[in-house]
């Protein structure tokens, strides 16, 4: 055996161990994909933890309420004046309301929905914090495609202008014709400045929204785009939705709902202050009080009645009944919202999804008359001008394709956050 080819022999495991140590030291990059960010902005976004916060409050307010119904103790101990005039009281009271007209019971009703409110909140706060991350998404992934399309077509061009520069010195073609080819490449290096630049706000954009640190280093790990049948399921899904019961059942008409029983509690209460209230209380002084006093515990019914100042609970009442009137109307305008929401999104993505099958074939020509108008330039048939022409026309049209991609993409997200088919959106928050 030749020696070269023992030490190769030998050199082979070590290679093999160094190559296995080099790939365990690379930190983990995940994927970047949009559940992911929707799951990281669920368990860190201060308004969603706030929200959470509320709807905890709300479950302690009910009980807080719920022992409005429980008696009423209080103690008296006064100190001794030394004064025979003024004798000290110490008593213990304990008072307990029997009918107070529905007052604690419309109060009880109020909590009980003020807490439905806070949870409808909670849900209508993660879906708005879902829609922002898809509008970033949309915005990321369009922004990701026109840089690569940029960088394809600056590709392109250069390829060109080495060949025009031969050409040139060869004195084949004049000077002029890399005047052109330098004026296509900074009109593309424009446009891939300002690509980058969107990228870059989108990707901060989904960093503030989520949570998550360094998106930039985990773009290279984006999937394509879907292939554009893969979107017909969905479409027939749209089709047969029933849009006025997806847009009653959105947490922000249930909220304008709910803010009805609301109005409606608390006229209930307004009204039931209106009453008087009847009670029984029980006295017991606290040892003896002084000489010749009763010191017996007593007991009393009684009845209490406020009805506020100018007998204001009346009017209070009247301004209320207005409330509810206008708690209504807000209802339909909740309803307006949704609707237009689910429209405009309905709209962009049967838009881009009939754009994209005749911008896919757009693009596949544009390449072939590429190609084509590049043999006939060798043969003296296309100027120059005519190939040049033909580079931005192919270009353009792979703009408008990703975009109309991004916009599928964007526009689908939005429309299964609202309609619940979003599995991580449409888990309890």
């Amino acid at each position: 055996m030749y020696p070269w080819v023992y030490l190769l022999l030998i050199s082979i495991p070590w290679a093999n161990q160094s190559l296995a140590q080099t790939a365990a030291n690379e930190p983990f990059t995940p994927a970047l994909q949009v559940d992911a960010l929707y799951a990281a902005a669920k368990k860190t976004h201060p308004l969603l933890l706030g929200a959470r916060l509320e709807a905890q409050a709300g479950t302690i307010d009910i009980e807080a309420v719920e022992r409005q119904r429980w008696p009423t103790l209080s103690a008296v101990v006064e100190s001794n004046t030394g004064s025979t005039s003024s004798l000290p009281s110490r008593s213990l009271r304990v008072q307990q309301v029997v009918w107070d007209g529905g007052l604690v019971s419309s109060r009880v009703k109020e909590a009980e929905n003020q807490l439905s409110i806070s949870k409808l909140k909670v849900q209508l706060q993660q879906r708005q914090l879902f829609l922002q991350i898809s509008n970033a998404w949309q915005a990321m992934l369009g922004a990701h495609a026109r840089v690569q399309v940029a960088q394809k077509t600056m590709s392109r061009l250069n390829g060109f202008k080495e060949k025009m520069q031969r050409r040139v010195d060869a004195e084949a073609s004049s000077r002029i014709d890399l005047v052109f080819v330098n004026s296509r490449q900074l009109q593309t290096q424009v446009e891939l400045d300002a690509a980058l630049r969107n990228l870059k706000v989108a990707l901060l954009k989904l960093e503030q929204l989520s949570g998550e640190l360094n998106l930039r280093q985990r773009v290279k790990t984006l999937a394509p785009f879907p292939a554009w049948s893969s979107s017909e399921p969905f479409l027939n899904q749209l089709q047969q939705a029933d849009w006025f019961d997806l847009a009653t059942r959105s947490p922000s008409v249930q909220i304008a709902k709910s803010d009805v029983i609301s109005a409606q509690n608390r006229l209930r209460t307004k009204e039931a202050e209106k009453w008087p209230q009847l009670y029984v209380r029980v006295d017991t002084p606290l040892g003896n009080n002084y000489r010749n006093a009763n010191n017996a515990t007593v007991a009393f019914a009684g009845l209490s009645y406020t009805p506020g100042a100018g007998f204001a609970n009346g009017v209070e009442a009247e301004a209320l009944a207005k409330r509810i009137a206008k708690a209504d109307l807000g209802v339909d305008v909740a309803m307006k919202d949704i609707q237009e929401n689910l429209q405009n999104d309905r709209e962009e993505f049967l838009n881009a999804y009939a754009q994209i099958a005749v911008l896919e074939k757009s693009v596949s020509g544009s390449d072939m008359v590429l190609a084509s108008y590049e043999r006939q330039f060798q043969a003296n048939r296309k100027t120059w001008l005519d190939l040049l022409n033909q580079v931005r026309e192919l270009a353009q049209n792979q703009y408008a394709l990703v975009d109309a991609q991004a916009s599928l993409v964007g526009s689908r997200l939005r429309l299964e956050i609202n309609i619940g088919l979003n599995t991580v959106a449409s888990e309890q928050p």
